[in-house]
């Protein structure tokens, strides 16, 4: 089933841009800059702030992923159904385009660095660990 989410995700998204091109390469020159700003801070953001305090490695990504990468397809979807309006929509689209490569580039940019982040334990552990060490 996730595999269907996924594919069915791709194909609206690539139908959406390329019925709208023009109007996202637009979009693009009037909102790129503060949507890179906004999702890069974002990650920075939850990276840096997970990091400050000792976090797992894993936790320390998983956060900065989760502050720096969100669903636009609701925000896209309210814009031209609600509001029958597509420059609402824009923003959305414009973050839902560059938040999948600042993500990715962040991605591989923190699975290339290793150092400074340890791979300590979770606090969050398995209720079957647990009951194997009380035993």
């Amino acid at each position: 089933m996730r595999i269907f989410s996924v594919v069915v995700l791709v194909v609206f998204s690539v139908g959406a841009i390329v019925a709208e091109w023009q109007s996202l390469v637009k979009g693009f020159a009037d909102v790129g800059g503060s949507v890179l700003m906004f999702n890069l801070l974002s990650l920075g953001l939850g990276y840096g702030t997970a990091r400050s305090m000792s976090l797992d490695r894993r936790i320390v990504i998983a956060i900065a992923f989760q502050l720096g990468i969100r669903s636009a397809v609701l925000s896209i979807y309210v814009a031209m159904t609600s509001l029958n309006d597509m420059r609402f929509a824009l923003p959305a689209a414009v973050y839902s385009i560059t938040m999948v490569l600042l993500g990715l580039s962040f991605g591989i940019w923190v699975r290339g660095r290793k150092e400074g982040l340890s791979e300590k334990p979770s606090a969050l552990v398995d209720a079957n660990e647990i009951v194997h060490t009380v035993r």
